[in-house]
C-alpha cells in the first residue's frame, strides 16, 4: 500500500483527468475529511489503524466525478446491479468506489473499502474506521451549511451522537425513514425513535 501523501497525489491526478468544474473544491473537501478524520481519533481516543483510516478519508470520494456507464459496467460486472439501480445515482460513487479503487489502485483492503462504501449512506454494519469517514465527510470545514453546525457542536464531546445527527438529516433528506434507517439512527441515538 502506497502512503496517505501518495494517494492525495493519485486523487489529484484523477480529478484533473475528469475535467469537471469543480474538482478543486473536491479535492479541498477531501483533504479537509482527512484532517476532520484526524480530529476525531485524537479527541476520542478511537483504536483504529490511523494510516488506513486517513487514506480512506482522502480517497472517500475517489469515484465522484465517474461517468454512469462506468458505474453501471461496475455495478454489471460485480453483480450489484439490481442494488444499485434502485437507489440516487448521488450515492453510487461511494457504493460503487471501492470497486474503482481496486480496478485503479489496487487499494481492496476491507477496512478502507467498508469505509469507502458507507461514507454517504452509513450502515449497521460500519466498523469504526468508517464511522469516522462517515461523521468527518458532514461536518469538514469546508462545509458551511447551517445543518452541519449542530452534528459539528456534537462532535466535540459525543462521537455517536453526531453520527445519529448526519443519519437523521439523511433520512429527512431522502425521505427515508426505512426499518432499516431506523435501526441505523437508533444504534447511534440516545433516544430511540418509535416505529
Amino acid at each position: 500500500m502506497k502512503t496517505l501523501e501518495e494517494y492525495k497525489t493519485l486523487l489529484w491526478h484523477k480529478y484533473l483527468q475528469s475535467g469537471n468544474r469543480e474538482i478543486l473544491h473536491r479535492y479541498l473537501h477531501s483533504l479537509a475529511v482527512v484532517k476532520k478524520s484526524e480530529e476525531l481519533i485524537d479527541r476520542f481516543s478511537l483504536p483504529v489503524d490511523r494510516e488506513k483510516t486517513l487514506i480512506a478519508a482522502a480517497l472517500h470520494d475517489y469515484a465522484k466525478f465517474e461517468k454512469e456507464e462506468r458505474f453501471l459496467g461496475l455495478a454489471r460486472k460485480h453483480g450489484v446491479y439490481d442494488e444499485i439501480i434502485k437507489i440516487s445515482p448521488k450515492t453510487w460513487h461511494a457504493l460503487l468506489g471501492p470497486f474503482v479503487l481496486a480496478e485503479e489502485l489496487g487499494v481492496d483492503d476491507p477496512v478502507i473499502a467498508g469505509a469507502v462504501r458507507w461514507h454517504t449512506t452509513g450502515s449497521l454494519e460500519m466498523d469504526l474506521t468508517a464511522e469516522i469517514v462517515f461523521l468527518a465527510d458532514f461536518i469538514d470545514d469546508t462545509r458551511l451549511e447551517d445543518y452541519v453546525k449542530e452534528a459539528r457542536e456534537a462532535a466535540r464531546h459525543d462521537f455517536r451522537k453526531a453520527i445519529a445527527l448526519k443519519i437523521k438529516k439523511k433520512m429527512k433528506d431522502l425521505n427515508d425513514y426505512s426499518r432499516e434507517q431506523i435501526d441505523l439512527y437508533n444504534k447511534y441515538a440516545e433516544v430511540k425513535w418509535n416505529y
